[in-house]
């Protein structure tokens, strides 16, 4: 799967209500952990660029 859409558009009636409950509950953690990466992924961005203002500031 390359994404949690793909993975949720897998959930059909084809499989077991616990395989289904359990390809929800991948979904979320696939969505949690996909917000995670953002928020590192600004932290980082922001990091960057106070580092670059910084050393422009410099003598």
């Amino acid at each position: 799967m390359a994404s949690a859409d793909e993975l949720r558009a897998a959930v059909g009636d084809d499989i077991s209500a616990a395989e289904r409950r359990q390809r929800r509950h991948d979904v979320e953690d696939w969505e949690y952990y996909e917000h995670q990466a953002s928020l590192i992924k600004q932290a980082i961005q922001l990091y960057d660029t106070i580092e670059a203002t910084r050393n422009n500031r410099l003598p």
